[in-house]
């Protein structure tokens, strides 16, 4: 009989089992365990993903830091600097056109 996870009947079983029948379980068997040999391409391509990954999410962080100021210099312009503007604006049209109409 298997025992998984995924259906939860098997809980009843495995508690039935154990609460009835008492297994002897044996002694821990301690065995070697073989290290692996890695591949050194895939350990460097490894190195490479986390390296991009690194500058990606600075790149990310300096976009939303300039769009941030970019928000922060346009919302700084009030009315009051909008209407001294336009004031500006309409006095330098004005004194250009006395400059025009004053060799007539």
């Amino acid at each position: 009989m298997t025992f998984t996870v995924q259906s939860p009947r098997t809980w009843r079983y495995v508690i039935f089992i154990l609460a009835f029948y008492e297994p002897k379980f044996s002694p821990e068997v301690k065995t070697q365990v073989k290290e692996r040999k890695q591949n050194p391409k895939k350990s460097t391509e490894r190195g490479q993903k986390r390296i991009a990954a690194c500058w990606h999410r600075d790149e990310v962080a300096t976009r939303r830091s300039v769009y941030g100021m970019k928000r922060t210099n346009k919302s700084v312009k009030t009315d009051e600097q909008k209407r001294i503007e336009e004031e500006r604006q309409f006095m330098l049209k004005a004194s250009e056109e006395r400059e025009s109409h004053r060799g007539r």
